[in-house]
């Protein structure tokens, strides 16, 4: 699909009641399966739309993140790869931001690109404060290494076996760190 044809596609999404367009967004997410370059079009169009609307919290939003999750069974692993970063950033301005909506949101979009994201968590882990939400959406996404092969499982658990290691030694500080069990 050329970007004429996906440019049209996206007044469709702008609303903020009545059905969702689930062919519109079935459409632009084949678009994005079949050329992987595609992401950065819709990449731009998110940032585009979080900067000119302030106080406006519209379908669209949550739309382009859904579009990623619907593509991830047909991406393969150097798009994801390409794609990774800009979700997981997101995820984490939607922690900066406190927007519990957001938060959710792209944590879906990134557990669905499955375990080839896992060196992405670790390293937006090291640059997110324990104080921002997206930190234990970070955290929780590490589940993925549960599924994932054992070269990718292995740092996981390196990973994890340090950062406890270095907690209880009072090197990291966990006491913003709020979980289910907490509250």
């Amino acid at each position: 699909m050329v970007d004429e044809q996906i440019k049209s596609l996206w007044p469709q999404l702008q609303h903020t009641e009545g059905p969702i367009s689930w062919p519109v967004l079935d459409e632009l997410a084949e678009s994005l399966a079949e050329d992987s370059a595609n992401w950065k079009s819709l990449a731009k169009r998110y940032d585009e739309l979080a900067l000119s609307r302030k106080d406006y919290f519209g379908y669209d939003q949550l739309f382009k993140p859904a579009i990623f999750a619907k593509a991830a069974p047909k991406l393969n692993k150097e798009t994801i790869l390409q794609i990774s970063p800009f979700l997981v950033e997101k995820l984490c301005e939607a922690g900066f931001d406190d927007d519990a909506i957001q938060l959710e949101v792209f944590s879906a979009a990134c557990g669905t690109m499955g375990d080839v994201i896992l060196p992405t968590f670790i390293d937006f882990i090291h640059k997110e404060e324990n104080t921002h939400g997206a930190w234990i959406f970070l955290w929780g996404l590490l589940r993925l290494a549960r599924q994932a092969d054992e070269p990718i499982r292995k740092p996981i658990i390196d990973f994890c076996v340090v950062f406890l290691e270095l907690a209880n030694c009072d090197k990291i500080s966990l006491n913003d760190l709020k979980t289910d069990i907490d509250e």
